[in-house]
């Protein structure tokens, strides 16, 4: 709305709540939300993953997001969550694959339908809270049973574009949780129909290249960042491993601050005591700067502890951590499977060893609670007096 000389422009309070989400599905006219570019699925998908917080928005899935919308239409949906700044970040379609004329009248497939119910799933297990291995099986079930006849070449020729991309993010999801191969060979199988309809957007590429990563399957990371350049995809870092065949028990793989070096090693669990801490958000990030500037726990977190991510997180974000906290630098798995003793990959999540046996485990972080919980878990296991 233009505005008269001197008079402000009022840009809307941003929606920070359930509530306020409510209220302004209800009060916007239909057609006049950028939400409505979105089609009827994907605007369901997206809006049932929003994650309020005490400071607004806390989280939100930007997958339909980025199958949808261009870059404009992305930044126009995250304003209305004073969360634009995210937008940046995120790669748009250049152009829709759907064929209906308004977004929001577009029914959804059958294929559509059935990722609507891998993705309930998902979510479900999630609040749930139940073991990432028992999560793994149940969506790799799921997945075979939705989507495995569709995942034949045969069948990729014939169906809709929308329904192709979404086959993809399927074999994303199945792949992120299951460390059975198919999963894997799905996407790529689904990434080579979109490059023949001409449908690869840098999102795609950057999704397999991800997965590729998170593997271990690096020189077939390196060759698809080649064959795309757009994707501006940088050169995976030198690799030095230093486990030998025969090793048995967990590893790890540690990121140079630079991003040039990585180096795999193996972990002792079997140690007196040691510290496990899944970390990777920015509540893992605050428990490491309380412990930090706390000369005891620092000098026994220098010692016995490791920071750890699951094999999925991005080597960007590790050298980013280690750039951040040198002092406590965060490693990789280098396969989740081996870390059988960790039931979850909840960030942050404590988990304390001795001599090889869980003795303590909590999760979380904050100021006022979790610094006293710690030290007790620490003088359990002698590390720190009362």
């Amino acid at each position: 709305m233009l505005a008269a000389a001197g008079q402000t422009i009022q840009t809307p309070a941003p929606i920070t709540s359930t509530e306020a989400l409510a209220r302004y599905l209800r009060d916007t006219p239909a057609g006049d939300s950028p939400l409505d570019k979105l089609p009827t699925g994907a605007k369901k998908r997206f809006l049932s993953s929003l994650e309020f917080g005490s400071k607004g928005l806390g989280g939100f899935d930007t997958s339909d997001l980025q199958a949808e919308l261009d870059d404009a239409q992305i930044h126009q949906v995250l304003l209305l969550f004073g969360a634009e700044s995210y937008a940046s970040q995120l790669h748009g379609a250049p152009s829709a694959h759907r064929t209906c004329a308004i977004p929001s009248d577009c029914p959804e497939s059958r294929i559509e339908r059935r990722f609507d119910r891998l993705n309930e799933l998902e979510h479900s297990l999630d609040r749930q809270r139940i073991p990432d291995q028992e999560k793994g099986r149940k969506l790799a079930s799921a997945y075979r049973k939705l989507f495995a006849a569709e995942q034949t070449p045969d069948e990729l020729k014939i169906v809709s574009n929308s329904d192709l991309k979404l086959l993809y993010r399927a074999a994303d999801t199945a792949s992120l949780w299951s460390s059975e191969a198919v999963f894997l060979r799905d996407m790529a199988s689904d990434h080579d129909e979109l490059q023949r309809r001409g449908m690869t957007t840098a999102a795609d590429v950057m999704r397999l290249h991800a997965k590729l990563v998170t593997k271990r399957q690096f020189a077939e990371a390196d060759a698809l960042a080649s064959k795309y350049p757009a994707a501006e995809l940088r050169p995976l870092p030198a690799l030095q491993d230093r486990v030998k065949p025969n090793h048995q028990g967990p590893t790890l793989l540690t990121v140079n601050p630079l991003g040039t070096v990585m180096q795999r090693r193996p972990f002792d669990i079997d140690a007196p005591v040691q510290i496990v801490v899944v970390a990777g958000c920015h509540f893992a990030a605050d428990a490491a700067r309380d412990i930090h500037a706390d000369p005891a726990l620092d000098r026994i977190f220098k010692q016995h502890a490791i920071w750890l991510g699951s094999q999925n997180e991005k080597l960007g974000d590790v050298s980013e951590w280690n750039r951040e906290h040198p002092g406590q630098p965060m490693n990789i798995a280098w396969q989740d499977s081996e870390w059988s003793m960790l039931d979850s990959w909840a960030m942050p999540t404590f988990y304390i060893f001795q001599h090889g046996k869980l003795v303590n485990k909590f999760s979380g972080w904050s100021h006022e609670t979790e610094p006293r919980q710690l030290r007790a878990a620490l003088h359990q296991v002698g590390l720190l007096d009362q």
